[in-house]
Formats: structure tokens, C-alpha cells, sequence
């Protein structure tokens, strides 16, 4: 709700106000989840709100406020661009990684299925959505409550096997859900001479 409230406060130009609601709500929203079945609505809002703190510290960066309230706009940027760049491509690519990585064929049939578990999750999850979308004449409650109780079920089946993933294969998690890249973590990588150009696009500006 704060960065609900403070998307609107941005919208009346209070920044301060604003800048310190969203990023009360940032650890939150931005935090390394190892389970990976994540409602698709909360998501897209996630996506919405992070986009609108990019918009926000690009507002205030290198401004007197930035200073005032200890925030590294450029740093703090970076990061949210790398937590909310996550697609349907990019998240495939890390699957596919993972998968990769294995070797052992249990330890693949195991991840295999965790990964069939969250594509069912996330099928099942928008299919609620668009129902619960339907016009008045056209909802179907019992579809509803059947997707999701098959969704609990689904979602329990699958943090059973990724506890069982994670003690044969700690990095796992790691794998598919890696930790957000800093500034000076891709400084360190770069050669003498050479630079790295981040283009991102929100709804409002790039």
C-alpha cells in the first residue's frame, strides 16, 4: 500500500514523500525468492511499481534530494533494472542453464519436474486471472475455486521437490534466480578502454 501511495505522491510532484513510501516497499518487492511460482497478477504490479521508482530516481538523480536522502539513484537503478528485466525469455534461458548444469539423471528428472511445476503454476495462475477478468454473467466460481486448489496442491508437490533440489544441488537456486548484478561488479569485469551501454525501457521513457 505505501508504494501504492507513493506512486501517487510522485504523480503530485512530492518526491521526497514519494521516494521514501516506494523504497520503504523495495526489499519486499525485490527480494531473492527461491520458490518461483509467483502469482502472475502480483507480479505484473511488482513490474509497474519498480518501473515507476526507476522513473522516480532518474527524477532526482544528481539533485540536492538524492543527497538528502543518501541514495545512490545510478547504483540503486541498476540493480531494479536487473531484478525487473525478467521475462518469459530471460527466465527460459536461466531454466535451460540449470538444466544444464546437471548431470546426474535423478538430480535432472528432479529439476526437470520442478520446472514443468512452475510452467503449470503460472498457466493455471493466468487462467484465474482472465476468469476473474470475465463480465458478471460470465464468472465461473467454481472454476476458480478448482484452479486453485489444483494451484495449492501444484505448489506444495513443488516446494517438496525444490527442498530436495536444493540439498543435492545448493547452487540451484542460485541458477535460476540470481542475485541482481552491482555497478561495481561489472566494473571489475570490464577492460581498460572498454564500456558497457544498459538500455531500458519503461511505459513513460527509456
Amino acid at each position: 500500500m505505501r508504494a501504492l501511495r507513493g506512486m501517487a505522491l510522485e504523480r503530485l510532484n512530492r518526491l521526497r514523500d514519494s521516494v521514501r513510501d516506494i523504497s520503504s516497499a523495495m526489499g519486499i518487492l525485490t527480494e531473492n525468492r527461491t520458490e518461483r511460482g509467483e502469482l502472475a497478477g502480483h507480479n505484473k504490479l511488482r513490474k509497474i511499481i519498480i518501473d515507476r521508482y526507476i522513473v522516480l530516481l532518474a527524477r532526482i538523480q544528481g539533485t540536492s534530494l538524492e543527497k538528502e536522502l543518501g541514495i545512490d539513484a545510478a547504483s540503486t537503478t541498476f540493480k531494479l533494472v536487473e531484478v525487473n528485466r525478467s521475462g518469459s525469455v530471460h527466465n527460459a534461458l536461466l531454466a535451460s542453464c540449470a538444466r544444464a548444469a546437471v548431470t546426474e539423471p535423478q538430480l535432472a528428472d528432479l529439476v526437470r519436474r520442478e520446472q514443468d511445476a512452475d510452467r503449470q503454476i503460472v498457466v493455471m495462475e493466468n487462467t484465474v486471472l482472465d476468469l476473474l477478468a470475465a463480465p458478471a454473467g460470465e464468472k465461473d466460481p467454481k472454476a476458480v475455486q478448482n484452479l486453485q486448489l489444483n494451484i495449492e496442491n501444484l505448489r506444495r508437490a513443488q516446494e517438496s521437490i525444490l527442498v530436495e533440489t536444493k540439498k543435492r544441488f545448493p547452487r540451484y537456486a542460485e541458477l535460476v534466480n540470481p542475485s541482481p548484478l552491482a555497478i561495481p561488479a561489472i566494473q571489475r569485469e570490464l577492460l581498460p578502454g572498454e564500456l558497457l551501454l544498459y538500455f531500458y525501457a519503461t511505459k513513460d521513457q527509456t
